[in-house]
């Protein structure tokens, strides 16, 4: 026969057999292992594509509140300029009235107001240079003078 007796070879059947089932035991374990880790990463493709989807919608909104920034500065700029006192190029209501009363004063209106807008070469007399306001005035001054 072996040179192993027979308690010997039963003793390493044994032994086999129990390396057999922790070889089992540690497969079915593997494999649960396995499973879980499948799963995890599953979990884990899950997340991945919802930060992905959730950056895509955090860029939009990046975007939009960078768009409306520049809206609400352009508004404020537009709210400061109306709302700056508008520069009077030409002559004030009061300076009608006083012209008015002086054209009143030189005779036939529509023939001094005629002249007048012919001589400071506007169209209508309310578009008088504010700053021209005393040239007129002594335009009509002399009015009568140049007839």
């Amino acid at each position: 026969m072996s040179p192993y007796d027979q308690q010997t070879l039963q003793h390493l059947v044994s032994q086999l057999d129990q390396h057999a089932a922790q070889l089992i035991e540690n497969a079915d374990e593997l494999k649960s292992h396995a499973e879980q880790l499948r799963s995890q990463t599953r979990m884990i493709k899950v997340i991945v594509d919802e930060i992905y989807h959730n950056r895509s919608l955090i860029d939009n909104v990046e975007t939009d509140v960078k768009q409306n920034r520049e809206r609400i500065v352009a508004l404020e700029r537009l709210s400061e300029l109306q709302t700056r006192e508008p520069e009077v190029k030409y002559i004030t209501q009061e300076q009608i009235n006083i012209l008015k009363q002086r054209v009143k004063e030189k005779g036939n209106p529509a023939t001094v107001w005629a002249k007048l807008r012919l001589h400071f070469d506007v169209t209508r007399y309310i578009f008088l240079p504010r700053s021209r306001f005393r040239e007129v005035l002594d335009w009509l001054e002399n009015y009568q003078l140049e007839d």
